[in-house]
């Protein structure tokens, strides 16, 4: 048998994509996709028939090595998880509850959480419940997530611009490393009308000002600097401080900044939050003074621009970015789509993690919305699996009995013994393969159930390519079974988008299943069965 370019191309997928595995263990998921949809577009187009069997087979090696080497990340109800109490600041009603409950659901989600439980527990509490995480740094990732208001505000010249309310979530899209937006990381969005037209009238005039961009600027808060923070190798400290003062204007709620040692201590904070670096006299002081006193990292970057020094980025007060605003923006003519850009520490690899991890996490949070009141995170804490590793091992024993059912099934149906190991074979690596894709990520209830659907699916449209083949034995009734088996498809994955689609965390795993089940039999494995059949019926009779 000559060996095509196909062919070559199936087994260098196959190579690098094991490659893959091993070199990137935390991408395992995405490289299984991958190699999942480059194998399903060389079935569909290699001229040889058995390029498609050899695809099926290469996908099922690279399955079966997954699986091997990092095993099955299985949901809450199989192994347990963690349980992340969220308390409220103060009780709210049933209605805020419902809407804070579907935020803290999407964030979740849009981690790449693909199991999530979120419910209220009273009036003031909220346990978001998580499989279990190895990595303390996504557990970490997470709670920042949760915790964090999602408040977004554009301020030009001491006025408020825009907010988050007018940001269209669908429209939120990060990139990262790409030369042509001059910073590290991007999240661009667009904006409703009323948005765009806010920021029109507020920009109009303002050529070359600096667009402060926000996320969770902090309310009623005055900051207490460090002199020795001002210090700049070109700018003198008055103009570090003139800078940062700017960048804390806001009509009716500006920041107000001290540098401590130089300027006099307010005496009443009563109802204001002060923002310190690590200076315990500091501290006691100000506490005493009725201060709500939060510790933050109090270093920020500046950039000079057209109108002057400019304060670029300030965690301390969820200064995202601060760029120039574009003379053609500034003529007073509404514009829809905007970019908040950054930068991100670190060198090579690392600041490309890091630069994702930034851009993810404001991605997130424009996408999910604010909170309507703040938060804080309690101590997580272990929770058991609610049905146990005894369930998963009954749910593998009914899939080996409904595999058996359908091997009687099929030989009571053909007579003929022949019919039942592809059919069977081609069942066991469809469920070989959807196992490694849907537990690279997470299996609950829900994908099992997919998975279990996929695959009674297959079985039923192997019965019509049999059924066709066996009516008339020739490729033109193989041809009307692919008829038959792509509307299906076509029927199947519509059915399932809307649930895909549809921000319900609890039903996502079924409707990926689901799809990831269809495109896998129309595009590797049903094309490997009809060659097979094709090969021991229709040879044989010439």
């Amino acid at each position: 048998m000559k060996l095509n370019v196909s062919t070559y191309l199936v087994l260098i997928v196959l190579l690098l994509s094991v490659v893959s595995l091993v070199l990137f263990p935390l991408y395992r998921g995405v490289v299984v996709l991958a190699a999942f949809i480059a194998f399903g577009v060389l079935s569909s187009v290699g001229k040889e028939e058995y390029v498609k069997v050899l695809a099926l087979l290469s996908l099922l090696v690279l399955s079966v090595i997954n699986v091997l080497l990092y095993g099955l990340n299985f949901g809450i109800e199989f192994s347990g998880g963690m349980r992340i109490p969220v308390l409220l600041s103060q009780p709210v009603d049933s209605n805020t509850l419902d809407e804070i409950v579907s935020v803290l659901k999407k964030r979740t989600s849009f981690l790449g959480m693909t199991q999530v439980r979120v419910f209220a527990v009273g009036n003031q509490e909220i346990d978001v419940e998580l499989p279990k995480v190895s990595d303390e740094q996504l557990v970490s990732r997470i709670k920042d997530v949760i915790l964090k208001q999602g408040k977004f505000l554009a301020v030009i010249d001491g006025k408020v611009a825009l907010s988050g309310e007018h940001v269209l979530p669908g429209t939120v899209y990060k990139e990262v490393g790409n030369p042509a937006i001059k910073a590290d990381w991007a999240v661009s969005f667009s904006v409703d009308r009323q948005g765009g037209e806010q920021f029109a009238q507020a920009a109009k005039g303002k050529a070359y000002y600096p667009v402060y961009m926000f996320l969770d600027r902090p309310h009623n808060a005055d900051v207490f600097i460090d002199e020795k923070l001002l210090t700049h190798d070109v700018y003198s400290q008055d103009e570090v401080l003139k800078a940062l003062k700017d960048a804390c204007r806001l009509e009716n709620d500006t920041i107000r900044v001290f540098v401590v040692g130089k300027d006099a201590l307010p005496e009443n904070g009563s109802g204001r939050l002060a923002i310190v670096y690590n200076n315990k006299s500091l501290i006691n002081t100000l506490q005493r003074r009725g201060y709500e006193v939060v510790v933050k990292n109090l270093t920020f970057s500046l950039t000079k621009g057209v109108s002057g020094l400019v304060v670029e980025r300030w965690d301390a007060i969820g200064l995202l970015s601060a760029p120039a605003l574009n003379p053609g923006i500034a003529s007073g003519m509404p514009s829809f789509s905007y970019m908040v850009t950054g930068s991100a520490s670190g060198s090579g690899e690392e600041k490309w993690h890091n630069a994702m991890e930034e851009a993810k996490r404001i991605e997130t949070l424009l996408k999910s919305g604010a909170l309507p009141v703040s938060v804080s995170v309690g101590s997580s804490v272990s929770i058991p699996s609610p049905l146990g590793k005894q369930f998963l091992t009954l749910s593998f024993i009914a899939l080996g009995v409904a595999l058996l059912a359908i091997a009687i099934f099929i030989a009571i149906r053909y007579k003929h013994p022949t019919f039942v190991f592809p059919i069977l074979g081609i069942s066991l690596a469809e469920l070989i393969v959807l196992m490694s894709v849907i537990g690279s990520f997470t299996i609950d209830v829900a994908a099992m159930a997919g998975i279990i659907a996929a695959i009674g699916v297959g079985v039923d449209a192997q019965i019509v390519i049999t059924d066709e083949l066996l009516k008339s034995r020739n490729k033109e009734s193989l041809k009307r079974a692919f008829g038959i088996i792509g509307a299906n498809v076509l029927v199947a994955i519509t059915v399932m988008l809307p649930l895909l689609f549809s921000n319900l965390v609890e039903v996502i795993n079924f409707a990926l299943s689901s799809i990831f089940g269809a495109l896998l039999g129309y595009l590797i494995s049903r094309p490997a069965y009809a060659f097979l059949l094709e090969s021991l019926f229709l040879k044989n009779e010439h």
